[in-house]
């Protein structure tokens, strides 16, 4: 069976700035070197303000097991940077 699909949405806790300044370098190694987790499309999410509230990205992995395993070893959410996130599994149909 080929990779599934799904959408991670990580709400940063308040006054965490400095801590994502902080792991973004290591967040982007750890996506860069994935082997069996394929990061399609991510980015920052942002408030009214503009500021960086978070993140979103789409990712493709053999399961939601694979996925869960990534994440809690993937820097932003080891380190605590999120107060929420989600996790849904997507059928991406338009657009591939």
């Amino acid at each position: 069976m080929g990779n599934q699909f799904f959408i991670f949405r990580g709400i940063d806790r308040p006054d965490s700035a400095q801590l994502r300044e902080e792991l973004t370098p290591r967040h982007r190694d750890y996506v860069r070197n994935s082997e069996t987790i394929v990061m399609l499309h991510g980015g920052p999410l942002y408030g009214v303000n503009g500021e960086t509230i978070g993140t979103c990205v789409i990712l493709a992995a053999p399961s939601k097991a694979d996925i869960t395993d990534w994440l809690k070893k993937a820097p932003f959410h080891s380190a605590g940077l999120f107060a929420s996130t989600t996790l849904e599994h997507w059928g991406w149909t338009y657009g591939r």
